[in-house]
């Protein structure tokens, strides 16, 4: 499932056994000024979905990490400042 959610945000990003150079290079592919609130939502939906399969036995799914997902990035859209966030909206919009 984390995979598939990565793979839902960046087609093109191919995870290795390395933190460092997958965040390197999901900034690198997704090519955006806001790629690190991307990753950070991200890693923030799958941490919650799978909270709550571990301690509510919730089933996973894409589509759950999907909405949390959006939810996030709305949230940090509207605590963006405006003059930051030129494309995050219709970023956030393209995954509707």
């Amino acid at each position: 499932m984390p995979v598939a959610c990565w793979n839902y945000l960046c087609p093109r990003f191919a995870p290795v056994n390395n933190v460092h150079h997958n965040i390197k290079n999901l900034r690198t592919k997704l090519a955006v000024p806001f790629a690190f609130e991307i990753i950070t939502a991200a890693c923030w939906s799958i941490w919650k979905v799978r909270n709550d399969y571990i301690f509510n036995r919730v089933q996973p799914s894409l589509y759950r990490c999907r909405r949390i997902f959006i939810e996030e990035m709305n949230l940090v859209f509207h605590r963006a400042k405006r003059k930051s966030h030129v494309g995050l909206k219709d970023w956030i919009d393209s995954f509707l």
